[in-house]
Formats: structure tokens, C-alpha cells, sequence
């Protein structure tokens, strides 16, 4: 049995979130940065709007300009960790007109926020 490929290797309009690195824990109230990078093929020069969400709570979110199509871009979200207790957090691309995979444009993590000093 032999495996055989058909259809393209890539999408020619796609964005999509490569990885969301940030702290596994923080103390409450503390000041975090979650960095997000991004590829992205058919879009360079093109703005779209990068969010981090606790659920429906978006703790930061700005505008970004793609820049090389292909090369990762590395972005950064400042927000702060809230109160006590486990989040999940969420980083979204809202897609984009013409886009073809949307299902790639998010990544979640969970956040252990403690109390303590």
C-alpha cells in the first residue's frame, strides 16, 4: 500500500497562529506578555486585528501590519493576569476577506494565576 498526495501542499490565502508563548503561572494582578507569532501567505502588507481573550473578555488586542509572506512575525500582547484561579486564554486573528483556512487563526493556553507575594 502506498500513500499518494493529491491537492495543493499550501493555501494561497491563508494567515495562521503558529505558537503562543507565554508564563504557565503569574501572582494575581501581575503584568504579562504573551507573544504571538504568525505566518501568513497572500496577506504581506495587509492590517487585521490580533485579540487575547478570556473567554468572551478580551484582556488586549491591536493591529498589525503582515509583513514577508512565508517568514514568521513575531507579535507581542501585553494584558494583565487578574485575579486568582485557572484561565484559559485565547489568541485569535479575526479572518480576513478571501481567507481559506480560518480554523488555523487560534491557539489556547491555560494560566494558573496564584495568590501570593
Amino acid at each position: 500500500m502506498h500513500t499518494v498526495g493529491f491537492g495543493r501542499e499550501k493555501f494561497a490565502r491563508d494567515i495562521e497562529v503558529g505558537a503562543l508563548e507565554m508564563p504557565q503561572r503569574a501572582l494575581a494582578d501581575s503584568r504579562l506578555a504573551a507573544q504571538v507569532t504568525l505566518r501568513q501567505t497572500g496577506f504581506t502588507g495587509t492590517k487585521a486585528r490580533v485579540a487575547l481573550r478570556e473567554g468572551s473578555k478580551t484582556l488586549a488586542a491591536r493591529e498589525i501590519t503582515f509583513r514577508a509572506e512565508g517568514v514568521p512575525q513575531t507579535e507581542t500582547l501585553a494584558f494583565n493576569a487578574g485575579i486568582a484561579g485557572a484561565k484559559t486564554i485565547e489568541v485569535a486573528v479575526e479572518p480576513l476577506a478571501g481567507e481559506e483556512n480560518a480554523k488555523n487563526n487560534r491557539q489556547t493556553r491555560v494560566l494558573n494565576v496564584e495568590n501570593g507575594k
